[in-house]
C-alpha cells in the first residue's frame, strides 16, 4: 500500500484573525508541526493552501491550491489532495493544520484494514478531515461538489461509504483543534 499525506491548510482562519498555519505552539508553526508529524507516517507529503506560495517555500514540499473556485471548503482541499496523490499512491490521508496533537499512529490505524475504503478518525465524534481516501474516489468528488449545495465532508463520506477508526479522548482529545486565540492558549497548556 502506498499512502501519501496532505496537510489541509486552505481555510480562511477567520476566527483566529490571521493565518493559523503560521500560529506557533511551543515556538513551532502549526504547519511545520503537522508536516513533521505526518512525514514519519507516509511516503510523500504535500500542503493544500490557497495562500501566497512564497510563504511555504522553506518547507520544500508541493503546495496544492484548490482546483475549484470560490473556496468551497475542505472538500476542495481533499480533491486537490486526491488529484496530486493519484499518480503516486493508492490512498491519501488528510490532516488539518490546526490540530497539533493528532496521533502518531494515525495512518497505521486508518490503513489497518487496507486502503480500498475510506476510513475516518473519531473520538467521541467523527473528525472527517482526518481520513484515509482511496485515490479512486477522486472521480466522484467533482460531481458531488457541483451538485451538493452544502458541500459537507460527511455528506461525501456517506456517499462513498467509510469505516470509523476510534481513538480515546482522554486525557485530551488528540483531535483538539485550534480556531481562536483562546484555543491556542489551551493548546499551549496541553503541550
Amino acid at each position: 500500500m502506498r499512502i501519501a499525506g496532505v496537510v489541509l491548510a486552505g481555510g480562511r482562519s477567520s476566527r483566529m484573525g490571521f493565518d493559523k498555519a503560521f500560529a506557533t505552539l511551543r515556538g513551532e508553526p502549526l504547519l511545520a508541526r503537522a508536516v513533521r508529524r505526518l512525514q514519519v507516517q507516509v511516503e510523500a507529503v504535500a500542503v493544500n493552501s490557497n495562500a501566497d506560495h512564497d510563504r511555504f517555500l522553506a518547507l520544500g514540499l508541493p503546495i496544492l491550491p484548490d482546483t475549484v473556485p470560490d473556496h468551497p471548503g475542505p472538500l476542495a482541499g481533499i480533491l486537490a489532495s486526491l488529484e496530486w496523490a493519484s499518480s503516486r499512491a493508492d490512498a491519501v490521508v488528510t490532516v488539518a493544520v490546526d490540530t497539533p496533537f493528532f496521533p502518531d499512529d494515525l495512518i497505521a490505524k486508518l490503513a489497518e484494514d487496507g486502503v480500498d475504503q475510506a476510513a475516518v478518525a473519531a473520538t467521541n465524534r467523527l473528525h472527517p478531515t482526518f481520513a484515509l481516501w482511496p485515490t479512486y474516489v477522486r472521480e466522484r468528488l467533482p460531481c458531488f461538489l457541483r451538485e451538493d449545495e452544502k458541500r459537507r465532508v460527511t455528506g461525501f463520506l456517506d456517499l462513498i461509504g467509510f469505516r470509523t477508526v476510534t481513538w480515546p479522548a482522554v486525557p485530551n482529545d488528540p483531535f483538539f483543534n485550534i480556531n481562536t486565540p483562546d484555543d491556542l492558549r489551551a493548546a499551549e497548556a496541553m503541550a
